[in-house]
């Protein structure tokens, strides 16, 4: 029997009344490799008599244990403080076989030896085989050790482990050959998931519990703490309407055998904590004037999932209408959707819980184009060359003298619209089709991008251009020195 407990126990100098391990009636029933960590403080109800037990001492931070042989052997237990300084000092003190909680000042084996005070350089102590008393100390007398026990099948001992002096836990190893009875065979539970989208105010614990242990002999207990598990206090009267706390929280699950021998375990409840849903509301030009507008699907999915903390717990998806969304039907996939003003309605689901989600709506609305589609442009044909063909020159601006301050493109073709190839020099074009033809614009404004036609009118100019100067008239009175004459402009 080579087996090891850790005991991490907190004593403090204060005496403590109560169901805990610092009485023998309380005594953590040591099976198998059980590790220890107890509520127990001080020393509880003072069991010990220093002036009758032969190592005259009493409790002062103490914890009770009670060990039951399953194959008889040598019981030995080498007790290691975690603090190796040698002002940390342990006794212990063991009864038996068989005489429950009492003789209490009959110990068939202890120790009270000081590290200091004996000279040792070391603050280990406990029960071997090649020591030959039985007890050892006060203060300086011994070496710490005292002489295995030869323990039989059945048979069941009180260790009463005390520390008078420092601060700290210790671990247990047994280093004999007698056998403890076995602990029960459990297996660690997989973490509870909850959907907190529910708002679930109770947690049944015991919805793992076919998968902790087979037996159907061993009693299963859950508790808040390792050491309420271990001490077996304050238990969760009713794990199947456990108070949940909206918050991970560590739950421990005590499994004990008839014997009294026990194994715990623990899992985690673990909300599934859906962030605040943003407020997403999209809002589009109608650029072309038809009631619709093109919405992204991809910046309004990249929106939703920026807005989730644990991104990797979800999957985020897009419906159009709320009833959908719920039922996880029609989906929308399309990069872009061309819609009038609507909402639709973003799922949120939990990966690896079924059917948790929330779901909340985005709002997509069409802004009204303040520009009309058409404008009109009325053109006289001024070409000196040839002033009735149609061809002309003009400023392509004059269609939108009043509109200063907004930025307009103007393109040949709707073509080169598409292609963003506007023209160059809008206020000195030179139409193409005579008389009637047209042009496209493209013009900015806040949250809005408007298209429309430029429609072309030219207007061939029938007066003559020719040139009929220079004019001559003969100066009226030539001897007046003055050259003065008349002419007759209507005439012209």
């Amino acid at each position: 029997m080579k087996k090891l407990l850790p005991i991490i126990v907190i004593f403090t100098c204060c005496i403590s009344y109560g169901q805990e391990a610092n009485d023998c009636v309380d005594a953590i029933t040591v099976c198998g490799n059980t590790n220890i960590s107890s509520n127990a403080s001080g020393f509880g109800t003072q069991e010990l008599d220093k002036e009758a037990n032969p190592c005259s001492f009493e409790e002062v931070n103490s914890i009770w244990l009670s060990v039951n042989i399953a194959t008889s052997g040598s019981l030995a237990f080498t007790i290691r403080p975690d603090d190796s300084n040698l002002e940390v000092d342990y006794d212990f003190f063991v009864f038996g076989p068989n005489n429950g909680c009492g003789n209490f000042d009959s110990p068939i084996r202890c120790n009270t030896t000081n590290p200091l005070q004996a000279g040792l350089d070391y603050n280990t102590t406990g029960l071997r085989d090649a020591e030959t008393d039985v007890s050892a100390g006060p203060g300086a007398e011994g070496n710490s050790f005292v002489s295995s026990i030869y323990a039989l099948a059945t048979e069941q001992y009180y260790i009463l482990i005390d520390r008078p002096l420092g601060d700290g836990g210790f671990s247990l190893e047994w280093t004999g050959t007698a056998g403890l009875f076995p602990t029960p065979d459990i297996n660690k539970p997989t973490d509870i998931d909850i959907c907190d989208a529910e708002n679930t105010p109770f947690v049944n614990l015991t919805q793992e519990e076919a998968s902790i242990t087979s037996s159907t002999s061993a009693t299963i207990n859950y508790f808040t703490n390792y050491e309420n598990a271990l001490d077996n206090i304050n238990v969760i009267t009713d794990p199947t309407q456990f108070a949940f706390p909206n918050s991970n929280t560590e739950i421990f699950v005590r499994v004990t055998n008839p014997n009294g021998c026990f194994e715990i375990t623990d899992f985690k409840l673990l909300p599934m904590n859906f962030d605040t849903p943003p407020d997403l509301s999209y809002s589009v030009c109608d650029s072309d004037r038809d009631g619709q507008s093109d919405f992204s699907m991809v910046d309004i999915i990249d929106d939703a999932e920026s807005s989730i903390t644990d991104i990797s717990s979800f999957e985020v998806t897009l419906h159009p209408s709320e009833s959908d969304a719920n039922a996880n039907l029609n989906r929308i996939v399309n990069d872009i959707l061309s819609t009038a003003n609507t909402n639709l309605y973003i799922r949120v689901n939990a990966v690896n819980i079924a059917n948790c989600f929330i779901t909340y709506p985005v709002v997509l609305t069409i802004t009204p184009n303040e520009f009309p589609s058409t404008f009109n442009l009325v053109q006289c044909d001024t070409d000196q060359t040839n002033s009735e063909d149609g061809i002309t020159q003009m400023n392509l601006e004059e269609a939108f003298e009043n509109n200063s301050g907004i930025e307009i493109l103007y393109y040949a073709t709707i073509a080169d619209r598409n292609a963003d190839n506007s023209i160059a020099n809008p206020w000195e074009y030179t139409n193409t089709t005579p008389f009637d033809d047209q042009v496209y614009f493209k013009a900015f404004t806040e949250g809005c991008e408007s298209i429309g036609e430029i429609i072309l009118e030219i207007n061939p100019t029938t007066v003559n251009l020719n040139s009929n100067s220079p004019l001559q008239v003969c100066d009226e009175n030539p001897n007046d020195d003055l050259l003065t004459g008349t002419f007759d402009l209507e005439r012209i």
